[in-house]
């Protein structure tokens, strides 16, 4: 018997070949480069992408307690470790009026840079630098720009009325010494004092960025004096802050009734910039005192020229119907004196400034397009220039008296979540094998052998081949971002339909998963959910995951025919 299977054997291997030849392996992916490990917390345990005002008001986390998992509540506050070293730095840009040279125009504006170093919590020494440029009459009809540079050393006391909002009054004073043409007081040693009004915004447990609204003045120590009035508009960044006071109180405004902003003017006539104090007197009725520098165009030109503008200070009220929602008309009407810059010099003037448009209501405050309309009072009511104006306003009192939106608050402080890992990558799709080729041949096998493995062998000559069917589709991961709120809410943006993979949802089975930050999941989830609805996509299930993350996102998993 044992002869008879070798012989068959032997005549299987030496005939025409009859066995299906093996498929070529799969193609195998590239796989992903290495992703370093992701953690919810910083190398000093605080939260990674949470900002300490998102955690004021918790209560301090005890000695060895540790921050719970991804996408849980966040049930203290850790302590902040910053730097030792706590520094600031910032830019700004300063128009204002030169007095006391009858040389100039009486028109200044500067870029200015700072640096300090703080001391403590309040008292912050540093250095400031500053190219100046003023108005010079070198004849009746020709006007030119005098440049200046100043170096001062400056210390400045902050008085906060928020340490954690970086609000606070500061105020200021520095000597140093200027380098100026003869005109306007040769080199000479110069002094400055400033108030300034500061707010800021913390990125996270030790930084912040910083912006300041400030008037200085500034006389220079020469044989020839010049003096001047101005106004800086100061972006930056606080770096390693030393963890603050009233970290452990909520956010809470220090008037439901006060408000500030911020205005700009933008036509072909004028260009300027300003800032306001206002007081809600009634739900529509608003009490509006401004102050604003206005580029105006230089006589005989067609031009706006910086050194013939106007520094003006305005009073007035600001009214609406409350009608129609969600964009209620306003009018504001403000009067008061003003500086003009002339070839001649300074000219004293009043304007009656008479302002109308929409006001958007937002979480924290209002956001106001509309036209402005300026006329001057002297000697009768004469209409001078107009331009577009848009006033973003902030503070409780900014809107019509009720409640707005906020970050939601519970008996335990804040509501605030871990970060979460970001979406894997949707796993590449494997090539489907080939198809499995069948070869038949003439040859045979004589007697009762069988030769068994792959195949099988008989006395006829013929294979049967085993083809594995190929895996199941697997689901497809889409992360699409929706949008980001900042600031609280006062800036939103919001989905774009035409982010969305439409023509890939409406042939399958889709399930849709929402992350962002807890007070906006709903808005964003009744967006998309319009957005799929009116284009014939069917959602098989939602689910939404809190974090405290700005941004928002959707996590659409396709399901093809049989992946489930």
């Amino acid at each position: 018997m044992s002869s008879l299977r070798l012989a068959s054997l032997l005549v299987l291997l030496t005939a025409t070949p009859i066995a299906a030849q093996p498929a070529p392996p799969p193609t195998m992916p590239t796989p992903l480069p290495g992703v370093a490990p992701w953690s919810p917390v910083d190398d000093d345990g605080w939260p990674t992408g949470v900002s300490l005002e998102t955690l004021r008001g918790l209560r301090a986390c005890r000695f060895g307690e540790r921050m719970p998992g991804p996408g849980e509540r966040i049930p203290c506050r850790p302590a902040a470790h910053p730097e030792p070293v706590q520094w600031r730095w910032g830019i700004d840009w300063t128009n204002g009026v030169a007095l006391d040279s009858p040389a100039t125009t009486g028109a200044a504006q500067a870029l200015g840079v700072e640096l300090d170093f703080t001391l403590g919590h309040h008292l912050a020494l540093g250095a400031r630098y500053e190219l100046m440029g003023v108005g010079l009459r070198t004849t009746p009809d020709d006007v030119t720009i005098a440049r200046t540079q100043r170096f001062f050393a400056q210390a400045r006391w902050r008085a906060f009325t928020d340490e954690v909002d970086r609000d606070a009054w500061a105020i200021g004073l520095g000597a140093g010494y200027g380098l100026a043409a003869d005109a306007i007081g040769d080199d000479a040693p110069v002094a400055r004092a400033s108030l300034a009004r500061e707010v800021g915004l913390y990125l996270d447990d030790e930084n912040a960025g910083v912006a300041a609204l400030e008037l200085a003045y500034a006389r220079s120590l020469g044989a020839d004096t010049v003096d001047t009035v101005t106004a800086s508009l100061r972006v930056g960044f606080e770096f390693n802050i030393a963890e603050p006071a009233n970290a452990d109180q909520l956010d809470e405004a220090w008037s439901s009734r006060a408000w500030s902003g911020a205005d700009v003017f933008a036509s072909p006539f004028m260009f300027g910039m300003g800032a306001s104090l206002g007081m809600r007197l009634a739900d529509n009725l608003h009490l509006v005192a401004s102050g604003n520098y206005v580029f105006g165009r230089a006589p005989d030109t067609v031009e706006i020229e910086g050194l013939h503008g106007t520094v003006a200070a305005l009073g007035g009220v600001r009214l609406g119907p409350a009608w129609p929602a969600p964009a209620p008309l306003y009018l504001q009407v403000q009067a008061g004196p003003g500086l003009v810059a002339t070839d001649q010099g300074l000219e004293r003037h009043a304007f009656l400034d008479a302002e109308f448009g929409v006001g958007f209501r937002t979480c924290n405050g209002r956001v106001s397009p509309g036209v402005r309309v300026r006329s001057q009072l002297d000697g009768g009511l004469d209409v001078m220039t107009g331009a577009l104006v848009l006033s973003v306003a902030w503070g409780a009192g900014a809107g019509d008296g009720h409640d707005g939106c906020g970050p939601a608050v519970d008996d335990r402080g804040p509501i605030a979540y871990m970060p979460t890992p970001p979406p894997p990558p949707p796993a590449p799709i494997e090539p489907l094998p080939p198809d499995p080729t069948l070869v038949t041949g003439g040859g045979s096998v004589t007697g009762g052998g069988s030769v068994s493995g792959g195949g099988s062998v008989s006395g006829g000559g013929s294979v049967d081949v085993v083809v594995t069917p190929p895996p199941p589709p697997r689901p497809i991961v889409i992360d699409v971002s929706l949008g980001a709120v900042l600031l609280g809410g006062l800036v939103q943006v919001r989905v774009d339909p035409r982010v969305l993979p439409l023509d890939r949802l409406r042939v399958f089975d889709v399930d849709v998963h929402i992350t962002g930050p807890a007070a906006q999941i709903a808005t964003f989830r009744g967006e998309v959910g319009a957005v799929l609805g009116r284009n014939g996509v069917a959602v098989r299930g939602w689910s939404e995951l809190a974090t405290s993350a700005s941004e928002v996102h959707a996590i659409f998993t396709i399901y093809p025919p049989g992946a489930r």
